[in-house]
């Protein structure tokens, strides 16, 4: 059990009240906005049991459900809003959903492409796929093909003496 689950755990009305009193409710979207501590776009809320600052969505979601944070699992907001601690739009997710369903990680917008950057298409045989991403198979083979012409060039002129 994490330790942000044993502190909630111990005094879960204190800290949802704390929770609430924290944040501002919007009726249009229906999240619950964080307005207290605030750091790399994130809520942060100090429990006293911890000593230390918690994510406030953390807090939030074992606050007020009866879910267990799962090692190595994110939190994500299913409204897209960062400062939301609304329960009913956090969900417990692997990293790599997590990093795929965001609108403005790399990763998400990279997985998205169905062209490279000149215009190929990546998929079937043009494209090329390695151990941290994929490329055009094209582009590659252009990009390897100057580099190895620079590099035999500049080996077969030899290495000159400075004077």
């Amino acid at each position: 059990m994490h330790a942000i689950e044993l502190a909630v755990r111990a005094n879960r009305w204190a800290v949802q009240a704390k929770l609430l009193a924290k944040s501002i409710p919007v009726t249009e979207t229906g999240c619950w906005l964080w307005t207290a501590g605030i750091s790399k776009g994130y809520g942060y809320v100090k429990l006293r049991e911890l000593g230390n600052n918690c994510a406030a969505h953390r807090v939030s979601f074992c606050a007020f459900k009866d879910d267990a944070l799962v090692d190595g699992m994110h939190i994500h907001h299913k409204c897209n809003t960062p400062l939301c601690i609304n329960p009913d739009h956090l969900d417990q997710v692997t990293p790599l959903f997590n990093t795929l369903v965001s609108s403005t990680a790399i990763g998400a917008i990279n997985s998205n492409k169905s062209h490279c950057q000149f215009g190929h298409p990546l998929f079937g045989d043009n494209l090329y796929v390695y151990k941290n991403g994929r490329s055009c198979r094209k582009c590659r083979q252009k990009h390897n093909s100057l580099y190895y012409s620079t590099r035999t060039t500049v080996a077969a002129r030899g290495r000159t003496k400075c004077p």
